[in-house]
C-alpha cells in the first residue's frame, strides 16, 4: 500500500506500481500546470527509491520538478499543487528547493507523495538524478544503500530526522562514488 503515517517509518520491497503512481501523478500536475505554464519551462522526474528498480523503499513516491525559471515560478507552482493536496513543508532559497507533500487524506495523516521543485541551475537537481541514474546502472551499490536503509530503520525506527540524518551519510558516500565514475 502507497504511504505511510508521519510518524512511521518503514521500507518495503520494490513494487512495479511505483513507476505507474508517478506517471498518475505526473499528469495530474501537468493538468494543473498547463493553463498557468508553458510547460516546457519545466520537468518533471521520479526519484528517490521508489524510482530504482529492486531498491525496497519507503512506499512514498518521491518525485522532483524542475523549473528552467525558479525564481519567478516557484511560489506560484506551490501554490498551484495546493489545489492537488499538496502541502508546503520547507523552503531553502539558498539550495533552491521547495518541499512539498501530499497525503491521502485532507489532514494529511498519511503521506503518499514527495514533490521537490527545484532550479534547473542548481546542484540539488544534478545531484537528485546522479544518485538515481548511478543506482539504477549498478546493482552493487544499490544493494548496499537498501541494506543501508534497513539497517537504519531497526536503529531509528520512530525517528524519521535522525534515520534522515543517518541516511544522508550513505547519500553523499554514494555520490562522491557516482562523481569519480563521470
Amino acid at each position: 500500500m502507497l504511504g505511510l503515517k508521519s510518524n512511521e517509518l518503514r521500507i518495503v520491497p520494490y513494487d512495479d506500481k511505483w513507476k505507474d503512481y508517478f506517471e498518475a501523478e505526473k499528469i495530474l500536475i501537468k493538468e494543473k500546470l498547463k493553463d498557468h505554464f508553458e510547460l516546457d519551462n519545466f520537468t518533471i522526474y521520479h526519484i528517490g527509491s521508489t524510482s530504482i528498480p529492486r531498491i525496497s523503499s519507503k512506499p512514498i513516491i518521491d518525485m522532483m520538478l524542475v523549473s528552467k525559471k525558479f525564481e519567478l515560478y516557484s511560489s506560484k507552482i506551490s501554490f498551484l499543487l495546493n489545489f492537488l493536496g499538496y502541502e508546503q513543508v520547507s523552503w531553502d532559497l539558498n539550495n533552491e528547493c521547495i518541499f512539498l507533500v501530499k497525503g491521502r487524506d485532507e489532514d494529511r495523516e498519511v503521506i503518499t507523495h514527495h514533490i521537490h521543485i527545484v532550479s534547473s541551475q542548481s546542484r540539488k537537481y544534478e545531484e537528485y538524478l546522479l544518485f538515481k541514474n548511478f543506482l539504477t546502472k549498478n546493482y552493487k551499490y544499490a544493494q548496499i544503500y537498501k541494506r543501508r536503509k534497513i539497517e537504519l530503520v531497526s536503529i531509528y525506527p520512530n525517528d524519521r530526522g535522525e534515520y534522515r540524518k543517518a541516511k544522508g551519510v550513505i547519500v553523499n558516500k554514494v555520490l562522491k562514488i557516482a562523481e569519480l565514475t563521470l
